[in-house]
């Protein structure tokens, strides 16, 4: 089932890209939390707490999509090819979410709050995309 190709990335044992995904999803979970207090925070008028939100949800989510890569790169064997394009397919929308992301926070701290929240609803919306497309695709080796 696994061979020795998966000690090329670093991990001494394909359960470490196991622990590295489990832990980066666990990040990005978090971090999706994170954006949709500032959503609530933004929809209140709460400006500062929306951009502290803000700011911790973008954090947590770059953290774990470091870890969900690394973990990837491990599990690249343990993975058929399908599931290991479904798997990058997922964190390419949670990259597109965390660029939406990034850019409602410019436009929060230029004071467009309008857009801030197209752009945070976005984020929202691909993150929660990506992480269900990254789930799916590593149920075999998450169960």
């Amino acid at each position: 089932m696994y061979d020795n190709r998966s000690d090329m990335c670093g991990c001494k044992k394909p359960v470490k890209g196991i622990q590295d995904v489990e832990e980066g999803l666990c990040a990005i979970q978090k971090g999706l939390k994170c954006l949709k207090a500032a959503l609530d925070a933004l929809r209140c008028g709460d400006l500062c707490q929306a951009e502290k939100d803000l700011v911790a949800g973008i954090s947590k989510i770059e953290k774990g999509l470091c870890l969900l890569e690394k973990g990837l790169k491990c599990l690249r064997d343990a993975l058929s090819c399908e599931e290991l394009a479904a798997a990058r397919d997922g964190v390419c929308d949670i990259k597109k979410g965390l660029k939406d992301a990034c850019d409602a926070l410019k436009n929060l701290r230029c004071g467009r709050e309008c857009e801030a929240e197209k752009d945070l609803v976005c984020a929202i919306e691909a993150i929660e995309d990506g992480l269900c497309k990254v789930l799916a695709a590593l149920k075999c080796v998450l169960d």
